[in-house]
């Protein structure tokens, strides 16, 4: 008879057993005296008459608890019993080495004996192999089992012990009270090897578990103790040996209260638990105890949590509703937790920092420190935060939670713990669950992020409510940063006081006659952010006028929408290093810093920049500390750092078109970008559908971040000598088409020199990166590109180049000179931001933020960017009479190959296109290219005098320049081309680099006649 098939015909023999759960040395048993004849002895017996190998009994302990115990008759008779047991050397071994001061079995107490003797004893009859099989006989999901074990037989009177500063213990902690730490039964651990070849238990997980305890293949423990023998048969049941003595189990609650080296975490737990008063459990008890007295009162400590018995613990003893920011997700002190329904087959799990982990954590110098400036002691942090500090020590499932699979675990707000294995310094399985007593403190996500200080600043308040109301704070507890290394950069997260949000400019209100500024306040009897209204006078700011009545506040939407975009440009994904100065925000905006260590930064937006030099002073420089923020304290998190500073960050006002005007150096581009007439092809507008501007914006800018390079009036007068036809000449020009083609040439120019990304220097370091400018290659119908290096110091460009066929050559091959950005008279790095505001005129914008905006960096150069392209032509062709059978002819060069001259001539010395010609070859094999430079003498009748382009033709019986040339009696096809060819090589120069390098030329398509009929082959 194989095991399964034993263990139910047992269980079907057995089926009249009842259960004993009454915690008294009575008999509380009645059952059925038939006992099937071919069983053997009952559990009783065998335990008594068994004996060891040299004849001595070698269970006398265990039976002495039993008759004590008044439960011979229970184990004597049939019914359906698991005792786990132990043998006398077990007993002896704990008479020497316990902490409950029992030398010998007559230090046992009465309670004593009935705890041993209940734990031990299951009212199931199992196998070992079937202790983990599940109803339907699923194995290995089983590990915990009811025992017989009455709650009120661990009935404790405490008094000194009770938590000291919890008020619901309050009124007892003179007289004390009897307290049961949980009224429902504590549970039997078991680990049997289908239970962890279901689960994948290692054996390592087992060491940890159970503190360096060894685990094998096949091997079976119940809680920290191994069965050495098993299945042995009883009439009423099996019993199954241990190699030490199995004493009940504390749960989770009751071991952290108990270890002397938790005391911190644990008077943070103890403030969410409080004594309710058991009246069933009082009168049972007293049924059993008569001289417990009528006055007193049995209490069960419960915790506030979501989950608990009966669903979960919401009422204070009172009946008062505790608050969900105050209640755990878990009962620790429930014996027997479970969820969904899963009690017999997982557990909880709590990750508990030690003593010395709590204290270094919140210490002046630990992770912890805001919470230790702002608190002092773990005492006064408030039952919000310590709750949600306890929550995320929890775990729901201890099977997932197991050492093994800590690389990745993630709490219940499901936030990454960040537990490692040697973090752990002991561990303790419970009735309840696991604990794990760790050397580090795995705190809430917010309170682990760069967030953590504004979370719980008295002077931060101003951002903390944005943080809320506008979900920052959970974008800014991310983690993946600290847990996937590489996959997110940390953050740098800077906080201004709530005193330094002051003097922030009104948006729109810059757009306006008299300029406005904001001081932003809480409102703590409304939980509101709220802004306070001064109207200012650009030449002595400090002479602020409020706005509207003394308690006037702005609020609503408006400052909502000026918080968020606040939050934005107070973020930066990244670190600050001492080598870089400008970085980019969470909103796309750039700001400034200049730092030697975390502790001595310097940070500026552009509106601080430009406040400086407009307000701060007779030196008008950026960094005067008029208007600069000053870092007050530095903090290390696990997602990044924080700075704290006195003043807050603000965003450039100053528009591409007010950052060009403000310098005389960059007055010709500036004219050269306002003097377009035609309003198809304006830069600067100053207005879009139904939006309006501070002054004038970029026409074709979007919601996004760019770079400016400015050719200065030096750079300016060089393109002009160069051909660049000026605004004077184009509109001097009476040929309109002509007209249209230099207004093309001159905006092309513009364009070429606006770039999309934001390149700073000393800002990101790129390195032959390609950027798109704003102008389109028609060839390809994609915009042109610049290839940017930024070493740190410099800022380094080449214009792109293009072959034959208008495609740009790659950076790795560009033989093109380099332009650097010229840093001589600091005119390099301006921060420029173009505001669109919703209303057609901006006197009519009530709300203070804008639509969107674009942000521009803006650096001047000596020279200017040309894109030097292949020419391109169009060839065409007509069919006309019997004289003409066929007209070919080159059109006009449109674009004549350098981005810049228009119409350029020897004369003038700015010709760019130094041939254009024929190439033509007869029938099926162009082996005899035959080129027509148009240097070629021409007879009178051979130029069309409307266009002055050359005609190519074949006549009546004649064959003109030499068309019979390659030509074969038989051929009637000719194959002809046109060509153009630029002054510039292929590395966009006049100057060849090698001798393998080619003029830029541009050939049209091939078209084929037939000369016998005069018709073109498609």
């Amino acid at each position: 008879m194989d095991m399964l098939k034993r263990s139910q015909s047992l269980l079907s023999v057995l089926v009249a057993v009842a259960l004993v759960c009454v915690s008294s040395c009575k008999d509380p048993y009645h059952y059925d005296d038939r006992e099937p004849d071919w069983l053997g002895a009952s559990i009783y017996d065998y335990l008594k008459s068994h004996r060891d190998s040299v004849g001595n009994p070698d269970y006398t302990y265990f039976v002495r608890i039993i008759d004590s115990c008044n439960y011979k008759d229970v184990l004597n008779r049939t019914g359906s019993k698991t005792m786990f047991v132990c043998k006398d050397k077990s007993f002896e071994e704990y008479f020497r080495n316990n902490d409950e001061g029992v030398t010998c079995f007559e230090d046992f107490t009465r309670s004593m004996l009935n705890r041993i003797m209940e734990y031990s004893m299951v009212n199931d009859a199992n196998l070992v192999e079937m202790l983990s099989y599940e109803a339907g006989y699923v194995k290995g999901m089983v590990m915990r089992r009811e025992t017989s074990l009455d709650p009120l037989d661990m009935l404790d009177f405490e008094k000194e012990s009770l938590p000291a500063k919890n008020p619901y213990f309050a009124p007892y902690r003179a007289k004390g009270i009897y307290v049961l730490n949980d009224n429902t039964s504590p549970r039997l651990i078991h680990i049997l090897q289908e239970l962890v070849d279901v689960h994948n238990i290692t054996d390592d997980d087992f060491a940890v578990l159970f503190n360096g305890l060894q685990h094998q293949k096949g091997d079976g423990f119940v809680l920290n103790h191994k069965i050495i023998e098993r299945d042995i048969t009883c009439k009423n049941g099996y019993i199954h040996v241990l190699d030490g003595l199995l004493l009940p189990r504390e749960n989770m609650a009751t071991f952290i209260r108990k270890n002397s080296n938790l005391t911190v975490f644990n008077s943070l737990m103890d403030r969410f638990s409080a004594p309710y008063p058991d009246v069933n459990r009082s009168n049972t008890y007293r049924q059993l105890h008569p001289d417990f007295p009528l006055e007193d009162t049995i209490y069960v400590r419960r915790y506030f949590a979501s989950l608990s018995q009966g669903g979960g613990n919401t009422l204070t003893p009172a009946g008062a509703s505790v608050p969900e920011s105050e209640r755990l997700i878990l009962d620790p002190g429930w014996n027997g937790y479970e969820r969904n329904g899963n009690g017999r087959n997982d557990m909880a799990a709590i990750f508990v920092p030690n003593d010395q982990a709590m204290q270094e954590y919140f210490s002046p110098t630990g992770e912890g420190s805001y919470l230790y400036d702002r608190y002092h002691v773990w005492d006064s942090v408030p039952n919000d935060i310590a709750c949600k500090f306890i929550n995320a020590h929890m775990k729901y499932s201890f099977l997932t939670s197991l050492p093994s699979k800590f690389i990745g675990l993630k709490n219940e707000q499901w936030d990454e713990i960040g537990v490692r294995k040697e973090h752990v310094q002991e561990a303790r399985v419970t009735t309840n669950g696991a604990v794990y007593v760790t050397n580090k403190v795995y705190p809430p996500v917010e309170y682990a992020s760069v967030m953590a200080p504004v979370l719980v600043g008295l002077n931060t308040r101003v951002f903390n409510k944005g943080l809320a109301d506008l979900n920052f704070d959970i974008y800014l507890k991310s983690m993946e940063t600290v847990y996937t290394n590489g996959y997110v950069p940390p953050y740098t997260f800077i906080v201004p006081s709530d005193e330094g949000i002051s003097n922030y400019i009104y948006p729109s209100s810059m757009g306006r006659p008299y300029h406005e500024v904001l001081d932003f306040v809480y409102n703590e009897d409304n939980n509101a952010v709220e802004a306070i209204r001064y109207q200012i006078d650009e030449s002595d700011p400090g002479a602020r006028v409020r706005v509207g009545s003394e308690d006037s506040r702005m609020s609503g939407s408006t400052i909502t929408a000026l918080m968020n975009e606040m939050l934005d440009y107070h973020i930066i994904i990244g670190e600050l290093k001492p080598e870089q100065e400008y970085y980019q925000t969470k909103g796309m905006g750039y700001v400034r810093v200049q730092m030697t260590d975390d502790n001595n930064v310097k940070i500026w937006g552009g509106g601080n920049m430009e406040q400086n030099q407009t307000w701060g002073g007779s030196s008008g420089a950026w960094n005067d500390p008029a208007y600069s923020p000053n870092l007050t304290k530095f903090l290390n998190f696990r997602n990044g750092k924080t700075y704290m500073v006195d003043k807050v960050l603000q965003q450039p006002f100053n528009s591409v078109y007010k950052t060009l005007r403000a310098h005389t150096e960059f007055t010709d581009f500036l004219n050269a970008c306002s003097d377009i007439s035609d309003p198809n092809k304006l830069i600067f507008v100053s207005s879009i559908k139904n939006t309006s501007m501070i002054d004038q914006n970029v026409k074709f800018y979007i919601a996004y971040h760019y770079t400016l390079y400015v050719p200065n009036n030096a750079a300016m007068a060089k393109a002009y000598a160069a051909g660049l036809p000026t605004w004077t000449q184009i509109n001097a020009t009476s040929d309109q088409a002509k007209k249209r083609q230099m207004t093309a040439k001159m905006v092309d120019f513009l364009r070429y020199h606006f770039q999309d990304n934001s390149v700073f220097i000393k800002g990101y370091q790129v390195a032959d990166t390609t950027y798109e400018t704003s102008l389109i290659n028609s060839a390809t119908g994609k915009f042109y590109t610049l290839n940017v290096t930024q070493d740190g110091e410099n800022l380094i460009l080449v214009p792109a180049t293009s072959f034959n066929t208008g495609q740009e050559v790659p950076y790795s091959i560009n033989k093109r000179g380099s332009i650097k950005v010229e840093k001589s008279h600091n005119l390099y790095n301006l921060m420029a931001r173009d505001l669109y505001f919703s209303g057609a005129n901006i006197s009519n914008v009530s709300a203070s933020l804008s639509d969107y905006s674009a942000r521009t960096t803006v650096h001047e150069l000596d020279t200017f960017l040309t894109v030097i392209k292949a020419p391109s032509l169009t060839f065409n062709y007509t069919a006309t009479n019997k004289n003409y059978l066929i007209v070919l002819a080159t059109t006009a060069v449109d674009d004549n190959g350098d981005g810049v001259v228009y119409n350029g001539t020897a004369a003038n010395g700015n010709q760019v296109i130094i041939e254009k010609g024929i190439k033509y070859y007869w029938g099926s094999n162009p082996a005899n290219v035959i080129t027509i430079p148009s240097t070629t003498a021409l007879s009178p009748g051979d130029v069309d005098p409307m266009y002055g382009r050359k005609l190519f033709y074949y006549k009546d019986g004649t064959k003109d320049f030499n068309f019979n040339t390659g030509r074969a009696e038989s051929d009637s096809l000719l194959y002809v081309q046109a060509y153009a060819v630029s002054k510039y090589y292929e590395n966009g120069t006049t100057t060849p680099t090698n001798a393998t390098d080619e003029h830029l030329q541009a050939a049209s398509r091939v078209i084929c006649v037939n000369t016998n009929t005069g018709s073109i082959v498609k």
